[in-house]
């Protein structure tokens, strides 16, 4: 089935990291229903939010009024999420990539949807890749912007790992159908993946 948030284990102080392709209403209600924590980057399009007095948000506007004519770089507003499981409060933050990162991410915006749509990109869309979006219910006592767009970035570097495991150690061909089984096999898999990572140290 879909990657999604709902088949993630969530215990309450947990908190989740995921990229764009976990951003959807039904899957943002797992955790945090469970009392876990979220930070997940969203599209401007596919969650709707709404503001703090429950009128639906229109995120490019807020972008467009807040970044276009300020020197800033990075902002937050408090937002609700509403879900089939009720309303969560979270908080959106937004950073304003550099002039060099927004001109790759709308290149590569414009390189998808040739390949996929047959047609260039809509000039909404364009101007939202110049712009990272997280939704996070992480508290701003214990957790500020910089440090949790930082927590965003490591989720990058475990890809990466996933990624290279996949492909040194075939972590992705699972030989065994059974849940104890399978749990087996894929920690055997991780012992040899932290072995080699100490030979290699």
């Amino acid at each position: 089935g879909a990657e999604s948030l709902e088949r993630v284990a969530c215990r309450p102080g947990d908190i989740l990291v995921a990229d764009r392709g976990y951003a959807y209403a039904k899957g943002i209600a797992h955790p945090l229903a469970a009392g876990a924590h979220l930070v997940v980057r969203i599209h401007w399009q596919t969650l709707p939010l709404d503001d703090t007095r429950g009128q639906r948000l229109d995120v490019l506007a807020w972008l467009r009024q807040t970044f276009l004519n300020s020197g800033t770089s990075t902002q937050e507003m408090n937002v609700r999420i509403p879900t089939p499981a009720g309303c969560f409060p979270a908080r959106l933050i937004v950073r304003r990539l550099s002039p060099a990162a927004a001109e790759k991410a709308r290149r590569r915006l414009r390189r998808i949807c040739a390949h996929k749509k047959q047609r260039p990109p809509a000039p909404d869309n364009l101007f939202a890749a110049g712009y990272v979006l997280l939704l996070t219910d992480l508290p701003q006592a214990d957790w500020s912007l910089d440090q949790i767009l930082e927590l965003y970035r490591l989720r990058w570097q475990v890809e990466l790992l996933i990624k290279r495991l996949k492909s040194l150690l075939n972590l992705a061909h699972l030989r065994a159908h059974d849940p104890a089984l399978a749990q087996t096999y894929l920690l055997g898999k991780l012992l040899a993946a932290l072995l080699l990572d100490r030979l290699t140290q």
